[in-house]
C-alpha cells in the first residue's frame, strides 16, 4: 500500500511537471509556476524586472521597488483536475525597508488508491504548501538586497512532511534604462523525507537583464534571464511588456521552448491580469490573476512621518512652554497677591491681568480675583450708584458693568443699566456700540473696546463721551505698549499679522510664522502674546533640527 501512495505522489508530481519548463530536477516543479501572471505572461523572465508583490518569488530584492502595498491573488486551474493558487503581499516602509509574504498551494483530489492484487481501495487527496517570509532593503540609491524564509508542507495520506529553505536575491540599476538581477533560489536547501527516500530541492542561480523604456504615457520593459540548476543545463527566458497610460498592458514571453501571451487592465488601484500558455506536450492553459495597490508611497509616509514628530515636539515644547508660562504668571500672580493682603485690590487686579496674559487658566489666579471680586462687587456697585445720583451718568455706566462683570443679577444692577442708557442722549446704534466698549474697557480688552467706540464716534462724531473713552482707551493701551502710542491703522495692522503668522504655525510654516510676528513686534514690541508666540516656534523649530528635521 505505501509504495502505491508513493508512486501516487509520483504520479502527481508528473502532473504537474507537464506545465512546469522540464521538471528535471525533483520536486521543485510542485512551485516552480511562482505567483502571479503578469511574469508569467513574460515568460518568467522577471528577475531584474521584480517591481511588485510577485518579486516574493521571482527576487526578494526587488520589493524596495514597490510604490505601494501590493497584494496579488492567482487562480491557475491545471490538468486532471489539480488546481494551483497563490496569494503574495508586500508593503514598503520607511526607513525600515520592504518586507513580504506569500502562500502557494497546490492540490489534487480524487486521487485512487490501489492494493497489490489491483483492487480499487478508495480516493485520496494530494496537496502541498509553500509560505515564505521575505525582506528587502536598499543598500544604497542602486543596489537592493533581498532574502526569502520559505517553509514548506507536503501532505498524501499517511505522508506528511515539512522542510524549509532560503533564498537571496540583489537587484543593481547602474542606469535609468538598465536593470540587473541575480537570484538564489534553495540557498538553503529544502529536504523531504517520504518514506524510506530523501528528496532536496537542488540550488538555482538565476541572472537577469532588463532594458527600459518610459515615458508618461508609454513604457516598455523588455527583460531577459538565464537559469542555471545544479541538475540542469542553462535555460533561457525572455519577454516582452507594454504598458499605455498605466492602464493597458500588452505582454508575450519565451522560457525554454515555452511561448505564453497575455495582458492586463488597471484601473483605482485594481488590476486584472491573464496569461495564456501554450504547452508543447499538451493542451494550452489559462491563467488569471487579481493585484490591488493601496497605501500609502515612501513619499507619503514621509510626509506623515514629518506630520506625527512636528506634532510630538509641538505637545512637548508646550508641556515645556506651559511650565516656562506658569513660571512667569506665578511672579505676577504672587505681586497680586501681596497687594492684596494689603488692602489693595484694584491694584492686585491689575496685577493678575499680567498673569492671565502669560497663563490664561492659572487656577490660583482665578480664584484670587473672584475672591477679590467678590470683596469689591459692593464698593464697585456704591461708587456707580453714586455716580448716577451725581448725574455722573458715563462714570456710573462703567462701574455698573463692574459690577455685571462679576454678578449681572447684582442688586437693582439691571435697573439702573437700563435708567443710564435712557440718560445717555444717544442714537440707538451709537448706544450700543458705546456701552459695549464700556463692558470691554472695564475686561480689559482696550483693543476691542477702542474698536467699538470708534464705531460709535462714525454714528456721533461730535460725541464728547465717546471721545473721551477713546482716549482712555488708548492710554491704556499705550500703556501696555510700554507707552507707545499705536494708532487704530497699527492695532488692525497688529491683529492682521498675528493671525496670519498663526495661520501659518498651524500648517507647519514655522519660520514664516515667525517672521510675520517679528513684524507684530516691530509695532508693538511690548505684545506679550507675539513675544509668546516667537518663543514657542522657536523652540519648536530648535528641536526638530535635533531631530533631523528642518
Amino acid at each position: 500500500m505505501d509504495k502505491i501512495i508513493v508512486a501516487s505522489l509520483i504520479l502527481v508530481m508528473a502532473v504537474t511537471a507537464s506545465f512546469a519548463e522540464t521538471a528535471d530536477y525533483g520536486m521543485d516543479s510542485m512551485f516552480i509556476e511562482g505567483v502571479g501572471t503578469r511574469a508569467y505572461a513574460m515568460g518568467n523572465a522577471f528577475a531584474a524586472l521584480s517591481d511588485d508583490s510577485e518579486g516574493v518569488f521571482y527576487n526578494p530584492a526587488g520589493l524596495t521597488n514597490l510604490e505601494r502595498q501590493h497584494i496579488t491573488l492567482l487562480h491557475y486551474p491545471l490538468y486532471e483536475g489539480t488546481l494551483y493558487n497563490s496569494i503574495t503581499y508586500a508593503l514598503p516602509i520607511l526607513d525600515f525597508g520592504s518586507p513580504g509574504f506569500a502562500l502557494y498551494r497546490v492540490y489534487t483530489s480524487g486521487i485512487e488508491t490501489y492494493d497489490e492484487n489491483d483492487f480499487k481501495l478508495g480516493e485520496i487527496n494530494f496537496q502541498e504548501y509553500k509560505s515564505t517570509i521575505s525582506y528587502a532593503k536598499r543598500l544604497n540609491d542602486d543596489v537592493s538586497f533581498g532574502m526569502n524564509i520559505n517553509i514548506f508542507n507536503l501532505n498524501l495520506d499517511k505522508i506528511n512532511a515539512f522542510s524549509f529553505g532560503g533564498d537571496v536575491g540583489f537587484l543593481y540599476e547602474p542606469f535609468s534604462f538598465i536593470n540587473l538581477g541575480f537570484v538564489v533560489h534553495n540557498l538553503i536547501k529544502p529536504s523531504f523525507t517520504l518514506q524510506n527516500s530523501k528528496e532536496e530541492l537542488p540550488m538555482t542561480l538565476t541572472g537577469g537583464l532588463l532594458l527600459k523604456i518610459y515615458s508618461e504615457a508609454f513604457k516598455l520593459n523588455i527583460p531577459f534571464d538565464v537559469v542555471k540548476s545544479e541538475e540542469t543545463e542553462f535555460k533561457f527566458r525572455v519577454g516582452t511588456e507594454i504598458m499605455l497610460f498605466d492602464i493597458l498592458s500588452l505582454r508575450a514571453g519565451y522560457n525554454d521552448s515555452r511561448i505564453s501571451f497575455g495582458g492586463g487592465l488597471s484601473f483605482a488601484g485594481i488590476s486584472f491580469d491573464y496569461a495564456y500558455i501554450i504547452n508543447e506536450y499538451m493542451d494550452a492553459l489559462s491563467r488569471f490573476s487579481l493585484s490591488y495597490k493601496f497605501g500609502l508611497t515612501l513619499p507619503e509616509q514621509e510626509i506623515e512621518k514629518k506630520k506625527a514628530l512636528k506634532e510630538q515636539v509641538k505637545k512637548l515644547i508646550e508641556e515645556e512652554f506651559r511650565k516656562k508660562e506658569l513660571a512667569k504668571a506665578k511672579t505676577y500672580y504672587d505681586n497680586a497677591y501681596l497687594s492684596y493682603k494689603n488692602g489693595k485690590y484694584e491694584d492686585a487686579l491689575n496685577k493678575l491681568s499680567g498673569a492671565f496674559e502669560w497663563y490664561e487658566d492659572y487656577k490660583e489666579a482665578k480664584e484670587l480675583k473672584n475672591t477679590i471680586n467678590k470683596k469689591l462687587l459692593g464698593r464697585y456697585y456704591d461708587r456707580a450708584l453714586k455716580d448716577y445720583n451725581n448725574q455722573n451718568y458715563i462714570s456710573a455706566l462703567e462701574g455698573f458693568k463692574k459690577v455685571v462683570s462679576i454678578d449681572k443679577n447684582y442688586e437693582n444692577v439691571k435697573i439702573y443699566m437700563e435708567r443710564v442708557n435712557e440718560k445717555m442722549k444717544m442714537k440707538g446704534s451709537a448706544r450700543e456700540y458705546f456701552s459695549k466698549g464700556v463692558e470691554l474697557f472695564v475686561n480689559n480688552q482696550y483693543d476691542e473696546a477702542l474698536s467699538a467706540f470708534n464705531k460709535a464716534l462714525q454714528i456721533e462724531p461730535n460725541n464728547s463721551m465717546i471721545k473721551k473713552y477713546i482716549t482712555k482707551a488708548r492710554a491704556k493701551l499705550r500703556e501696555s505698549a510700554g507707552g507707545k502710542v499705536l494708532s487704530a491703522m497699527q492695532l488692525a495692522e497688529i491683529k492682521t499679522l498675528y493671525y496670519a503668522g498663526l495661520k501659518k504655525y498651524t500648517a507647519g510654516d514655522l519660520k514664516g510664522a515667525i517672521s510675520d510676528w517679528k513684524k507684530v513686534l516691530q509695532i508693538n514690541p511690548s505684545d506679550i502674546k507675539t513675544l509668546k508666540s516667537i518663543e514657542k516656534a522657536q523652540a519648536e523649530i530648535a528641536e526638530l533640527e535635533k531631530r533631523g528635521i528642518k
